[in-house]
């Protein structure tokens, strides 16, 4: 529309001058020029979508956000920043993860051979005892 207007003006034609297919045409040419860019929009808000979910899952495989990687490195504005929050969010979540397993391992296995320690032992009696107590088969 505003190239009509321009073109418009360099031949001085006035606007209201203009024939009706030509300002149809521009209006056309306006929302399909909208549409794309909605439409890139929403391409990229669902990838960022996709990941949100995909850090929010316990069992997600926390490398797999190269989509992420690529909207960050292309990306400008406000969606640049959100594919940036998340990628140093998924650092952090890959941090806790790793410091968990590690807990994990320290408290239930020994750490020179690498073995189940007591304390994993006595959970898992405790729980097989605890199962065996609710199951509905007769024991004897």
């Amino acid at each position: 529309m505003l190239l009509l207007l321009v073109s418009a003006t360099l031949f001085g034609v006035g606007a209201w001058q203009l024939p009706a297919w030509m300002v149809g045409a521009g209006l056309a040419v306006l929302l399909l020029m909208a549409s794309l860019m909605a439409f890139r929009r929403h391409r990229q808000l669902m990838v960022i979508g996709d990941a949100i979910l995909a850090l929010a899952a316990p069992a997600s495989d926390l490398t797999a956000l190269a989509s992420v990687e690529a909207l960050a490195a292309r990306a400008r504005g406000p969606v640049s920043r959100l594919a940036s929050a998340l990628l140093r969010w998924r650092e952090a979540e890959c941090r806790r993860r790793c410091a968990e397993r590690e807990v994990h391992r320290l408290a239930y296995y020994d750490t020179l051979t690498g073995l189940p320690n007591w304390r994993l032992m006595s959970e898992h009696l405790a729980n097989c005892r605890a199962t065996s107590f609710r199951s509905p088969r007769r024991r004897g």
